[in-house]
Formats: structure tokens, sequence, C-alpha cells
């Protein structure tokens, strides 16, 4: 699961098994380093939030 920021940038938790420790902003395209061009290919879909939630609260 990640999240997609701009400039084919994205946000993301990996473990050490990925290569990372935690939190990781990389490029999201087949030139990054090893766990970009794995997570590129597994890429199976994206979309785009067009309204934010609104919690409903009965008084």
């Amino acid at each position: 699961m990640g999240l997609y920021l701009e400039c084919d940038r994205y946000i993301h938790s990996s473990g050490k098994e990925q290569g990372r420790n935690g939190i990781g902003i990389d490029v999201l395209s087949e030139q990054g380093d090893a766990v970009s061009q794995s997570y590129y290919k597994q890429l199976r879909g994206a979309g785009r939030v067009i309204k934010s939630y609104e919690a409903i609260i009965n008084g």
C-alpha cells in the first residue's frame, strides 16, 4: 500500500525484507532502485480521492 505524492514520487511503508525499515519516499518508475522497481511491477491500479470523508454524528 502506498500513496502517490506527485512528480512520480510515492510514500510507502516497507520492512527490512524490502530494503527499508519504516516509511520511505521513492520514485515510482522502472528507473528507480530495486525497491521502486519491485513496487512499480506490482502496481495494479490507482485512484483519486475526490471528496473528503465527513463523519455523520447523530446527536
